[in-house]
């Protein structure tokens, strides 16, 4: 990780709350691929050190990588064969709703895939999840 130590002069202008300018390089490696080499920036109006950084930035791709893994055991997200940007974008948001009302769900003690099944099947559950 990297933090660059001055902003260039034009830029400052156009962003005057900007205090932190971070680039993360990564490289992901698997058995039988060659690497592959990544580099991220993060513009931030927080004046960062490097160790801050580093642990706000991990804790943000832990939370987006669980969310990924939880919408794709739940909802299989994969697997979905939507061409349609608008229908991808509508049908992730329709998830993450779908995923938080289960989620709320505390009457069964059941997984959130089982909890989506249940109120696949289910129109009395289905109404619970939605109206209690």
């Amino acid at each position: 990780m990297q933090i660059c130590a001055a902003l260039p002069e034009e830029l400052q202008q156009q962003w005057l709350s900007i205090q932190s300018v971070i680039e993360v390089f990564s490289e992901r490696s698997v058995k039988g691929q060659p690497a592959h080499r990544n580099s991220r920036w993060y513009v931030s109006s927080l004046p960062l050190d490097a160790e801050i950084a580093a642990k706000v930035i991990r804790r943000h791709w832990s939370v987006e990588n669980e969310l990924h893994w939880v919408l794709d055991v739940t909802f299989r997200e994969d697997a979905l064969s939507l061409k349609d940007l608008d229908g991808v974008a509508q049908m992730a948001l329709f998830n993450r709703i779908a995923l938080n009302v289960i989620k709320q769900n505390t009457s069964i003690k059941d997984s959130q895939a089982a909890k989506r099944r249940r109120a696949t099947w289910s129109g009395e559950f289905r109404s619970q999840l939605i109206f209690d």
